[in-house]
């Protein structure tokens, strides 16, 4: 009989990817090191996963946990898996809802399918507490794991006075919208300051009237771009989709100890205390009043910056958060299935 300690991930895409990448993949070593049989399968690769199923289901004897990252499969596939094996199912993302327009049948099958998966599985890993509450409607065994990432893999900031600046923002252009909220704001502190936005992403960003910046976005290239950054910025819209976001965006700067201005949405609460490691900017207002303060005192740069670096030490490191997953793992492997 194969070992217990087989387990079969299911990655929502591959390692460009970055909920896969930081949700997942940086854990495998990790596993392995554990003494687990790790084995990595991505979504769309269907067809294999479907055989694979049906083996698993079939088999009498083969005991493996299945850890499925974020992707939502047919009913048909989670009752065959749940069967004989145990689930952890992982998301980081309020995928029951959407801020783009979904039909109705649309939302009624996702959020049925999530659910379905939810009951069925023997633990949810989840990235904030936003995302627990609604799991907890469906299943008992839920962990709260941030997304992570490796501080000692970023460079750190320098600070120096400087006249003009540059504020920063990554992510998928898919999320400019955000980013173009603040147009209003860039414009204002412009004339009192100079600064260029930089932009990291999968396309090119434009504003009217502001100097932008942009650079492709790369797995190669990513910390040293975030690195020519001084002020790293998150806006967000406050609905039922960004509250289940989970501050990637500035646990990436704080890691490189670049101060950053968010907006006090959602996790970014938990992450941020305002003044202290960062800023959480509640009004238009307080975007300009924060960059510009950040822009006239480098030292005030350099405090906030070294308070970031320890938030994301202590808090929202790698070895912080595998020690919960693999907690998480050795439960379920210890409680018989039912």
């Amino acid at each position: 009989m194969p070992s217990p300690k087989i387990i079969h991930t299911i990655g929502f895409g591959s390692i460009l990817t970055p909920s896969t990448r930081y949700r997942l993949l940086q854990f495998i070593p990790h596993l392995i090191s554990s003494g687990y049989s790790v084995k990595f399968t991505e979504a769309k690769n269907v067809s294999n996963l479907f055989k694979f199923t049906l083996f698993l289901a079939k088999s009498r004897f083969y005991r493996a946990t299945i850890f499925i990252q974020k992707k939502l499969f047919p009913i048909s596939y989670i009752f065959l898996l749940s069967r004989s094996q145990k689930i952890i199912f992982d998301f980081d993302d309020s995928i029951w809802t959407s801020e783009k327009p979904r039909s109705s049948f649309t939302s009624w099958r996702v959020q049925t399918k999530l659910n379905y998966t939810l009951r069925k599985s023997s633990a949810v890993i989840v990235g904030n507490e936003f995302l627990a509450n609604y799991a907890k409607k469906y299943n008992k065994n839920i962990t709260i794991i941030p997304t992570v990432i490796n501080p000692d893999e970023y460079p750190k900031k320098i600070h120096a006075y400087k006249k003009s600046i540059t504020l920063g923002w990554i992510g998928q252009s898919v999320n400019f919208q955000y980013l173009s909220e603040l147009h209003q704001q860039f414009l204002e502190i412009r004339r009192s300051i100079d600064f260029e936005l930089l932009v990291i992403s999968d396309k090119d960003f434009k504003m009217e009237g502001i100097e932008v910046t942009n650079e492709r976005w790369s797995i190669k290239t990513e910390l040293q771009s975030i690195l020519k950054m001084d002020i790293g910025l998150m806006p967000l819209k406050e609905n039922e989709w960004t509250n289940g976001k989970c501050s990637f965006k500035a646990i990436q700067y704080m890691a490189s100890g670049i101060p950053t201005i968010a907006s006090d949405v959602g996790s970014n609460k938990n992450l941020i205390t305002n003044g202290v490691n960062g800023f959480l900017a509640k009004t238009p207002n307080d975007w300009a009043d924060y960059i510009k303060a950040l822009q006239s005192d480098h030292l005030l740069r350099i405090k906030i910056g070294k308070e970031s670096i320890k938030t994301i030490e202590q808090k929202f490191s790698q070895k912080f958060a595998f020690q919960m997953l693999l907690k998480c793992i050795q439960t379920i492997n210890d409680t018989p299935k039912k």
